[in-house]
């Protein structure tokens, strides 16, 4: 079974709604996630979280945020980002090219450190990450753009 990161974006009344969801139907708040635009980065996220660690990166836009549950959907709790939070990684990730990620790319480093997914000896692997991180990157963008909070979690 994959490790897949996802996102979705939350207007102002859904954290609420979702709150109330998640204490009576479990399903149903996840429903209604996948209602709202939404994106994943697949098994992206080891190698994006490796990378942005290496340009100090000023919001954890892979494993940040603050849960809203002690529930599981797939292998964590959701965890929500802030509008501000949003906005400052927003900020962050569309001025910061993918280049100056890929400056830290040694699939040696990511090896030795057992980056997931493990996929790093694949000359392909940098273009897999820089469109993981574009889409990011862009998703984060409209987030922002609207002034939403972005719900984060692993399946």
């Amino acid at each position: 079974m994959s490790m897949i990161t996802q996102y979705a974006r939350l207007r102002d009344g859904d954290l609420a709604e979702l709150r109330d969801l998640l204490r009576t139907d479990h399903f149903a708040a996840n429903d209604q996630i996948t209602d709202r635009p939404h994106i994943d980065i697949d098994k992206a996220w080891g190698g994006l979280e490796f990378l942005l660690a290496q340009v100090d990166a000023p919001v954890d836009v892979i494993s940040g945020g603050v849960p809203i549950t002690d529930e599981q959907w797939g292998y964590d709790s959701p965890r929500v980002l802030t509008p501000d939070e949003v906005a400052t990684a927003a900020a962050f990730l569309t001025t910061t090219p993918f280049g100056s990620l890929a400056a830290h790319y040694e699939p040696a480093a990511l090896i030795a450190d057992d980056v997931y997914p493990k996929i790093w000896h694949d000359p392909s692997s940098l273009d897999y990450l820089r469109r993981s991180y574009e889409s990011l990157a862009a998703f984060f963008h409209t987030a922002a753009a609207n002034g939403d909070s972005v719900l984060i979690w692993m399946s």
